[in-house]
């Protein structure tokens, strides 16, 4: 599922595919690993899958740095970078995999501080969007602390508040 291409290719005649994948090899399974196809051999393919109670999001194909618009470069230098979700302990951490070898897992696991919900998606953007230092990235995270403790008011449901005017069949002070 979610298959990815280096994007140096897309929409043109590629090598390597990667993915997504169940542990299943028949039948249904939740999203847990990664496959990396090989489209001219495909007695190559890789697969790396997490501990059990581990899920992966959607792999997503970053170019190594500098390499990026290099026709010279393999195909399949780079990372697959992705979140992945315990289940146990309910912690995300921003994974990253060598895209020629994924079989070997994570060449870095970094917790993202937060549970993300297992399946997001994401794409990768070349250069440090979120600042250039560790204290703006700490100056992020706290505002996205106090965005996700006031979305949680934000999404109560409160019958006093309606447009359809059904508020007072809801027993509200004031709507009598």
């Amino acid at each position: 599922d979610f298959p990815v291409v280096n994007w140096r290719v897309s929409c043109a005649e590629h090598r390597y595919v990667w993915a997504s994948t169940g542990c299943s090899a028949e039948g249904v399974a939740p999203i847990q690993g990664f496959i990396k196809i090989d489209t001219t051999d495909p007695s190559a393919e890789q697969v790396w899958l997490p501990e059990p109670h581990e899920f992966v999001g959607e792999a997503t194909f970053a170019p190594r740095a500098g390499k990026e618009d290099d026709p010279s470069t393999a195909e399949d230098d780079g990372y697959i970078v992705s979140l992945m979700t315990n289940g146990i302990t309910q912690e995300s951490s921003l994974i990253v995999l060598d895209a020629a070898d994924i079989a070997k897992g994570p060449i870095a696991k970094v917790p993202v501080g937060v549970n993300m919900p297992h399946g997001l998606h994401g794409c990768w953007v070349p250069g440090n969007v979120g600042g250039d230092s560790p204290q703006q990235l700490l100056n992020s995270n706290v505002l996205l602390r106090l965005y996700m403790r006031k979305s949680k008011e934000w999404n109560q449901l409160d019958a006093s508040f309606s447009g359809m005017g059904i508020g007072q069949f809801f027993g509200q002070k004031g709507m009598d």
